[in-house]
C-alpha cells in the first residue's frame, strides 16, 4: 500500500501543508516540536479514522481554531483511493471515502491497514490490562470487520447491564428477567469474541516468538499468552454466579472486558522482571508480528510509521532494525529522526531508495530524493 499525497488543515501545529510522496521509504526529518509525529499521526487518522495518541477530537485541532481536515489518496493493489476527514468543533467527525460519506466511522476501519511505532509504545507492556486489550482489539479489527461490530456491540450491553446494576441496587428492586436478557445478548457477542482472541493468541505465540529471537540474537525466548475468565468456564454459569457480587458492586465482574495479554521472557512476565532494554525489544518485536498478521489476513502490504526509534540508538543497532523493517512485506514505510545526516547516511549504505522531507519552522519542508 502507498501514500501518494496528504493535505493537512488546521491540524494540531499545521496552518495548512501538503506532502507528495512518490517512493516508497520516506524519511520526516527536523528538530523536535516541529511537527513530524504530527505528520505521522495525520496519515495514521487517514488510515484508521483515528488519532494514534489523542482520543479527544478537539485537542486535534491547531490552537485558536474550531475545525481540521485531513485529505489523501492511497493506493491498494494498483487502485487509487481519495480520503477525505474533517471536524468542527462540537459536531461529529466526518470521513469518506471515494466521495462516499461512511455513516460510522467504524466502517472505515480496515481499509487501509497500518502500523504505528513510537519510543512511548512500552507502555503496552507497563500499562493496565484494558489498556492492552484495546491495543490488541485495534489490530484484529483492522482485518476481522465483524469483530469490530461484535466489540462494539458487546460494550453497548455491558454499559446497559452496569446502569441496570446501579439502578437495581440504589431502588432496591432486583428486575431478574431483565439481567437474564442482557446476560443473554452478553453471552452471545462475548462468546464470539473470545473464540477470536484464542485464534489471535495461537497465530501471533510463534511470529513473536521468532520475531524477538531475531532481534535480540536467541538471548531469550519470548512468550505471548491470551488470559480470560472464561478459559476452562462456561460464560453463563459464571454469570450467574457472580449475579450477587455484581449487584453489590453495581458493575460487571465477570466477562471479556476483563481479558489480558502477558508478555514474557524466559517464562518471567515482561511487566514485572523485564529491564527497559527487554521492554523496547520485545515491544519492537511485537508490532513487527502484527504487521505480519495484518498482511496474512488482508493480502495487503501495510504502511509502517516509525516515530524516532532510533533515538540514543548506535548505528549498528539502527541497521539491525531497519535490516528486520525491510525483510518485512511492508507497504509505503515512514519514519522519523532529528539528524538528517544519519539517516541519510545509513539508508545510503543499505542501498535503499528513499525520500527525505526536513521540516522547517512554518511547516515548511526541503525535499531531496536519493536513489
Amino acid at each position: 500500500m502507498q501514500l501518494e499525497s496528504i493535505s493537512l488543515f488546521q491540524f494540531k501545529n499545521y496552518e495548512q501543508s501538503s506532502f507528495d510522496f512518490k517512493v516508497r521509504i520516506t524519511c520526516i526529518t527536523g528538530k523536535n516540536g516541529l511537527g513530524k509525529t504530527n505528520l505521522l499521526d495525520a496519515i495514521h487518522m487517514l488510515c484508521l479514522g483515528k488519532s494514534y495518541f489523542n482520543t479527544v477530537e478537539k485537542n486535534n485541532v491547531l490552537h485558536e481554531r474550531d475545525s481540521y481536515s485531513l485529505k489523501g489518496r492511497l493506493f491498494k493493489k494498483s487502485k487509487g483511493y481519495d480520503v477525505l476527514l474533517k471536524y468542527e468543533t462540537g459536531q461529529r467527525k466526518k470521513i469518506s471515502c471515494q466521495n462516499k460519506d461512511y455513516p460510522r466511522i467504524s466502517e472505515h476501519w480496515g481499509k487501509f491497514p497500518v502500523i504505528f511505532i513510537t519510543p512511548n509504545d512500552i507502555r503496552i507492556i507497563d500499562d493496565f490490562s484494558e489498556d492492552r486489550r484495546r491495543f490488541m482489539d485495534s489490530i484484529i479489527c483492522q482485518y476481522d470487520h465483524a469483530y469490530l461490530k461484535e466489540l462494539i456491540k458487546y460494550n453497548k450491553i455491558l454499559q446497559h447491564r452496569n446502569a441496570a446494576l446501579k439502578k437495581m441496587r440504589e431502588e432496591r428492586m432486583i428486575d431478574d428477567r431483565l439481567l437474564d436478557i442482557l446476560d443473554e445478548q452478553m453471552l452471545e457477542a462475548g462468546s464470539s469474541i473470545f473464540e477470536k482472541r484464542k485464534i489471535f493468541e495461537k497465530e501471533m505465540k510463534g511470529i513473536v516468538l521468532n520475531d524477538y529471537a531475531r532481534i535480540s540474537g536467541n538471548a531469550e525466548s519470548a512468550g505471548f499468552e491470551y488470559t480470560s475468565q472464561l478459559i476452562g468456564q462456561d460464560f453463563n454459569t459464571l454469570l450467574k454466579d457472580n449475579r450477587r457480587k455484581d449487584l453489590d458492586m453495581q458493575r460487571s465482574n465477570i466477562g471479556i472486558h476483563k481479558d489480558d495479554y502477558i508478555f514474557s521472557l524466559n517464562g518471567l512476565m515482561l511487566k514485572r522482571f523485564g529491564s527497559q532494554g527487554q521492554k523496547k525489544s520485545y515491544v519492537f518485536a511485537l508490532k513487527l508480528s502484527l504487521l505480519k498478521l495484518l498482511y496474512q489476513h488482508s493480502d495487503v502490504k501495510p504502511i509502517l510509521l516509525l516515530d524516532d526509534i532510533f533515538d540514543r540508538l548506535d548505528k549498528d543497532r539502527m541497521k539491525q532494525l531497519l535490516t528486520l523493517i525491510f525483510e518485512e512485506k511492508t507497504g509505503h514505510f515512514f519514519l522519523t529522526d532529528t539528524d538528517e545526516v544519519r539517516v541519510i547516511e545509513l539508508l545510503k549504505e543499505m542501498s535503499a531508495k528513499f525520500e527525505v522531507f526536513n521540516i522547517k519552522t512554518g511547516n515548511l519542508a526541503e525535499y531531496e530524493v536519493f536513489e
